[in-house]
C-alpha cells in the first residue's frame, strides 16, 4: 500500500475548495482571496472540468472541503460556447446525487450575478448551502465578495457555536441588559449586516437588531434579502435581577 509523504500529508490538512467561474478575471481574484483563508483552490471555468475535477479528487482521495458555483458557466468551455443559465442548477443537481464525487453534507455555495428570487429557491431545494448574489441590488456598483469569502471562512474555520456565543455574552451582557432588558435581540454577523445595508447598533463582530418577540426578530431578518439565508443568533435578554440565576 502506497503511504503519503509528509509533505503532501501536511498539504491536505488545508481545506480544498473546488471554485467553478467562467470569467477569467474574477475567477483569479476570488481565488487569490480564498487562498489567503488559507484554503487550496482548484478554480476551473466550465462545467466538464468541473466534474472533471470533482473525479479526479475522488481518485485521489483528497476530497473537496466546499464548492463554489457559478449559475452562468458554458458546458466544456468551446469558443462557440454560450454560458448556460440552468448548468449550475444541473451540476448542484448531480452533485447532490454522486456522493461517490463529494462527500454527504459537503456545503455548497452558488455565487452569481443573478440575484433571482426563484434561482434562490431552486438552489436551495437542491441542496445549496447559500445562494449569493455578485452584486447587491442596493449597492450596485459594489460586489457581494467579501460576503462570499467570509461565508467561507466560516464554513473552513468554523467556531464551536456555544463557544463563540458564550464568549460574546460573557464580555457583552452587562451591555445588553443595560440596553435591552427583557427584549429579543438579533446578532448579524457584521460583515453580512453591512452588505445588506442593515442599520444597527455594532457590538464586537455582530451588528443587533431588537424586537418585542422571536417572532418579530425573526421576520425583520426574513425580510431583507440578503439575510433571509443567513442563520442568525437570537437571544432572550435577561432583565437585571435575572442575571447569574
Amino acid at each position: 500500500m502506497k503511504r503519503a509523504s509528509k509533505s503532501k500529508l501536511k498539504e491536505q490538512t488545508v481545506p480544498r475548495i473546488l471554485y467553478m467561474e467562467d470569467n477569467d478575471n474574477e475567477r483569479a481574484s476570488v481565488t487569490s482571496m480564498l487562498t489567503r483563508l488559507p484554503a487550496r483552490v482548484d478554480a476551473v471555468g466550465n462545467g466538464d472540468a468541473a466534474m472533471d475535477a470533482l473525479i479526479a479528487a475522488s481518485d485521489d482521495r483528497d476530497p473537496y472541503k466546499l464548492v463554489i458555483l457559478d449559475m452562468w458557466v458554458p458546458r466544456s468551455g468551446k469558443p462557440q460556447e454560450t454560458a448556460d443559465h440552468s448548468l449550475g442548477l444541473t451540476l448542484l443537481i448531480e452533485l447532490q446525487r454522486a456522493y461517490g464525487l463529494i462527500e454527504r453534507g459537503t456545503p455548497i455555495i452558488v455565487f452569481t450575478n443573478h440575484d433571482d428570487y426563484d434561482d434562490c429557491v431552486a438552489c436551495i431545494k437542491a441542496g445549496a448551502h447559500s445562494y449569493i448574489p455578485k452584486t447587491p441590488k442596493l449597492k450596485p456598483n459594489s460586489t457581494n465578495t467579501r460576503l462570499l469569502i467570509e461565508r467561507c471562512r466560516q464554513l473552513l474555520y468554523p467556531a464551536p457555536e456555544a463557544d463563540l456565543l458564550d464568549a460574546w455574552l460573557r464580555t457583552n451582557l452587562a451591555r445588553l441588559v443595560r440596553d435591552y432588558a427583557g427584549q429579543v435581540v438579533g446578532l448579524i454577523p457584521e460583515e453580512a449586516a453591512k452588505t445588506a445595508k442593515l442599520h444597527g447598533k455594532p457590538i464586537d463582530g455582530f451588528v443587533l437588531l431588537s424586537g418585542g418577540s422571536y417572532g418579530e426578530v425573526r421576520t425583520k431578518i426574513l425580510r431583507n434579502k440578503i439575510l433571509r439565508w443567513e442563520r442568525p443568533r437570537i437571544i432572550d435578554v435577561p432583565i437585571g435581577e435575572d442575571i447569574g440565576k
